[in-house]
């Protein structure tokens, strides 16, 4: 209860719901999507539910539109694929979550070495990949679990990871006696076992079967 999530590429919103559920009222869920219809129509019910904590964002291809420094958890379902300009996005993420705070991604497996524009076309991409894209931009990889998997048996990897602490900046002296900046306390991170629960819940509403929890 009252964390702040992210959910990017939310499309209808299904993810939403259960995500404003878990972190009540005192949370939030940022639910971003670059269609003006979808956020539109997330804003609609959003307001006819009372879930004054869903606060609807019309992203852009390159930005999520998050703010900075203030989100515990993003959470990316069938999107990333589809995502160009993926650096930029991998960044705005790494911006808007806390220290060692997680990004979930989850996407339709491929198997790698071929050019990234076929992935988008076919609406997949290699986990490796993901992998890589993550780490360029700052996140550790936490774990890789194969729990979703759809009725004619393609598998969905959970991808998990946590962002890491900026490397210091050796560039610039403090002068001695100035003021030292003021530690921040970490906010809560939103327990794995939570986006979990979700996933398996949208995965069964969706046709979708979850193989295991993940440990």
């Amino acid at each position: 209860m009252g964390s702040t999530v992210a959910d990017v590429g939310a499309g209808e919103g299904w993810f939403t719901r259960k995500l404003a559920q878990r972190v009540g009222a005192k949370g939030t869920v940022f639910v971003v999507d670059v269609q003006p219809a979808m956020v539109e129509e997330i804003r609609h019910w959003s307001v006819e539910e009372h879930l004054r904590q869903v606060i609807p964002v019309l992203g852009a291809e390159d930005d999520p539109h998050l703010p900075d420094g203030q989100v515990d958890a993003v959470l990316v379902v069938n999107a990333y694929h589809e995502m160009k300009a993926y650096d930029a996005m991998l960044h705005s993420f790494y911006q808007a979550l806390t220290l060692g705070c997680r990004l979930v991604i989850i996407e339709p497996e491929a198997k790698p070495g071929r050019p990234r524009v076929e992935y988008q076309k076919e609406h997949v991409i290699p986990a490796e990949l993901v992998k890589d894209d993550a780490a360029r931009n700052g996140f550790l990889f936490v774990a890789q679990h194969p729990d979703v998997v759809t009725p004619d048996q393609h598998h969905w990897p959970f991808l998990v990871f946590e962002k890491l602490r900026p490397k210091p900046s050796t560039s610039v002296a403090v002068a001695v006696g100035s003021p030292q900046p003021v530690r921040r306390k970490l906010r809560r991170v939103i327990p794995l076992e939570i986006l979990i629960q979700l996933v398996r819940s949208g995965a069964t509403r969706t046709g979708l079967t979850v193989r295991r929890a993940l440990q």
